[in-house]
């Protein structure tokens, strides 16, 4: 009872009784433990004992170096380049070629097909757009 009048729980009382822990059960687990550690332990000493005696195996030449480029070749002219790019668009801009002649359908010049446009639909001011003007 004077346990009980200083707040102690029986459970914690000395004579609570028998140990939570069973004795015999933690000596088994603590010798099942040891016992698989030596056995790995020897397993990984007969490991190493049997590949220490393996030969490496010769190294390989070193591969040679690649001779096709890689990377990206740089411009070497890049306003050069543009200009270029530009006079060949605006030469497919402002020339005539058949694309396919069968099917009718031919490269013209901008200001032919604006003006073309403007003779098929008949009108003459601007093209009305769905959207709002800045």
């Amino acid at each position: 009872m004077a346990e009980q009048d200083r707040g102690i729980p029986p459970i914690l009382s000395p004579e609570a009784g028998e140990a939570d822990i069973s004795t015999k059960a933690l000596i088994a687990a603590v010798i099942i433990f040891l016992v698989v550690v030596i056995v790995a332990s020897a397993g990984a000493w007969l490991l190493i004992k049997r590949w220490a005696h393996i030969e490496p195996s010769p190294a390989l030449p070193p591969s040679p170096q690649p001779t096709v480029q890689t990377e990206p070749p740089l411009q070497i002219a890049p306003a050069l380049d543009l200009q270029s790019l530009r006079q060949r668009e605006d030469r497919l801009l402002q020339s005539t070629e058949w694309i396919d002649q069968g099917a009718g359908i031919a490269r013209i010049p901008i200001e032919d097909a604006m003006a073309l446009l403007v003779k098929r639909t008949g009108r003459k001011d601007e093209p009305h757009t769905d959207h709002p003007r800045d």
